[in-house]
């Protein structure tokens, strides 16, 4: 706990540990979709394909058509 005579303190303390730490980023290589091809994969975003809700959104099996 930090007491009003002790607010700079914190940002000495933040300073003389995590000054130097540059955070990291990472490449993340994913694929990226026309629309075109997900309303093909998914049927039209149909309601028989929807497998449920996620986070970010409705969830959908794709439907992938194999050429032998």
């Amino acid at each position: 706990m930090l007491f009003s005579n002790q607010l700079g303190a914190a940002r000495r303390i933040f300073n003389r540990h995590y000054r130097n730490i540059v955070p990291r980023k990472e490449e993340i290589d994913l694929p990226t979709f026309d629309m075109s091809v997900l309303v093909n994969a998914t049927e039209n975003f149909s309601t028989r394909n929807k497998l449920g809700e996620g986070g970010f959104g409705p969830v959908y099996k794709v439907i992938k058509k194999i050429d032998i």
